[in-house]
């Protein structure tokens, strides 16, 4: 009813091409380190990093946004201190329009 896939077993040169990359020996298994620094693994890397350092970055400018309070106290609308002319988005077209960029002097 069902095909079996054929399990081949490891030959010598399979294995030999498997530890290739590594300093180790065929028999030899690696470590963690090795692992980390396998050629293959360097673009998870960088895409990884870029992805993490994009989500830190952006999360902390939505958190020093305008419309954000962290204070109710001290600053309950600091939405109220944005003057007329000030450009608070990410992106804009038309950046000559805007006289200055928006920037949380407080909390």
């Amino acid at each position: 009813m069902f095909a079996r896939a054929a399990v081949r077993p490891v030959t010598r040169v399979a294995a030999q091409r498997r530890a290739a990359s590594s300093a180790a020996g065929p028999g030899v298994p690696k470590t963690l380190w090795q692992t980390w620094y396998e050629p293959a693994a360097i673009p998870i890397w960088v895409v990884v990093g870029t992805a993490c350092f994009g989500a830190g970055w952006y999360l902390t400018r939505l958190a020093r946004h305008q419309d954000v309070i962290w204070d109710r106290h001290g600053n309950p609308e600091p939405w109220n201190n944005v003057q007329p002319g000030t450009l608070s988005k990410l992106y804009t077209h038309h950046p000559e329009k805007f006289e200055r960029v928006y920037s949380r002097d407080r909390f």
